[in-house]
């Protein structure tokens, strides 16, 4: 797979960021997919294989096989790939695999622009995290909420759901102290269909929430393109991120 240096004037991006290279995906590689590469190889844990068995995946994608190990060695990763390409189980296999490990609280936020999205995303991690009954929990206006924001303010992590998706403006309105408390321990941000969040006028709303997750917390974002993205990313401390895009 070819991999291509970038600069800071290539993409824009504020200077304390400093990206360690593009990797692009090209027809070749997208066309031995099934042949060439198996979840099996990406370090996910032995009973999310068998999950993704279960449930007929049957080799990654180009946006999974390339961002998983990233995520998994702890990187913030910029990934974009067209719809149908699996972005979200590229994101939630190895958010899930890293909480079999270690669960407690507030494992993961994922922000996203729409409520029927958030819906859909819950309900994939759900699946995949059948086996360890995770407990995802969805955040987001047009639905009552009051047992999923009550669950997050509970002095108990063991009682804290693993999980939060959400709008960012309905989290946005229900951060208080007790909330930042319960995401103290926080260890992932995503944010799905990152470059309409950011295009739409969430920065607000996403910068608030940020300020309550704690400072060392792992970025995932994840788009359809890079491009729009790149005056925006100031609001995120990134170091050093993984950059992947699949315009195939």
């Amino acid at each position: 797979m070819d991999e291509f240096k970038i600069s800071e004037k290539d993409y824009n991006i504020d200077s304390e960021i400093t990206p360690r290279s593009i990797t692009r995906a090209t027809p070749t590689t997208i066309k031995t997919a099934v042949i060439e590469r198996r979840f099996d190889d990406l370090g996910l844990a032995p009973w999310l294989l068998d999950s993704c068995k279960e449930l007929g995946f049957e080799a990654p994608t180009s946006v999974q096989y390339n961002t998983i190990p990233a995520i998994l060695s702890g990187d913030d990763v910029l990934a974009s790939a067209k719809t149908g390409q699996g972005k979200t189980a590229a994101f939630a296999l190895p958010i899930l695999s890293a909480l079999s490990e270690n669960r407690y609280g507030v494992f993961a936020v994922v922000l996203t622009p729409t409520r029927e999205l958030a819906v859909q995303i819950a309900e994939q991690i759900r699946t995949l995290g059948n086996a360890i009954n995770v407990d995802c929990r969805v955040v987001i206006a047009g639905v009552a909420i009051e047992d999923a924001l009550q669950s997050l303010t509970v002095d108990n992590d063991d009682k804290r759901p693993h999980i939060i998706v959400a709008t960012p403006g309905r989290l946005s309105d229900n951060l208080n102290d007790t909330m930042k408390q319960a995401l103290q321990h926080c260890r992932f941000l995503v944010l799905d269909e990152a470059d309409h969040l950011l295009a739409y006028g969430f920065e607000f709303e996403v910068k608030r929430i940020i300020e309550h997750l704690p400072p060392k917390i792992q970025t995932l974002l994840f788009s359809s393109t890079l491009t729009t993205m790149n005056k925006k990313l100031e609001l995120f401390q990134l170091k050093n991120p993984y950059i992947f895009e699949d315009n195939q």
